[in-house]
């Protein structure tokens, strides 16, 4: 999914966009997080296309997830990327595209300043864990449901 396809979700269909993610979610939540029982605490659950889906922290140390659908039937580029202010392009998994992320988290509506520098701290200081939830949909339209997970750990 590039962000033009995030874009036209926001933009189109916010509802079916945020029922994806929340599916992501849950799919962290119950078959995934359990893979990192020391992240505990939740501080916080994005709500912007180009933030974070998910953060926990453990004493100064992150867990960043970031979500994603993966539906066969979709014939759509699955990278997605985001433009920063110089026009460059980043992939998700980059340390560029999370700090941009992180950007987007620092101007949003919580405005956090404070876990804003502690997890730019905690990248550059190497304490952050960045991983991908995938979910795998099948079926006939109208009845989706999931087919498989996959997990993804990138490297800063």
């Amino acid at each position: 999914m590039s962000t033009e396809e995030n874009d036209r979700n926001a933009d189109g269909d916010a509802a079916l966009f945020e029922a994806d993610r929340e599916l992501g979610r849950r799919a962290f939540e119950v078959v995934i997080a359990p893979r990192f029982p020391e992240f505990t605490e939740l501080v916080h659950t994005g709500t912007d296309p180009y933030e974070p889906h998910l953060i926990y922290r453990r004493d100064d140390a992150f867990l960043i997830v970031e979500t994603e659908i993966s539906d066969p039937d979709d014939q759509q580029d699955s990278r997605v990327q985001k433009e920063l202010p110089d026009g460059r392009w980043v992939e998700r998994g980059t340390r560029e595209y999370l700090l941009a992320g992180l950007q987007v988290l620092r101007q949003g509506k919580e405005n956090d300043s404070s876990l804003f520098a502690a997890l730019n701290s905690a990248v550059s200081e190497n304490r952050v864990r960045y991983i991908l939830v995938t979910v795998m949909i099948g079926g006939d339209a109208g009845k989706r449901e999931m087919d498989s997970l996959g997990l993804a750990e990138f490297d800063l």
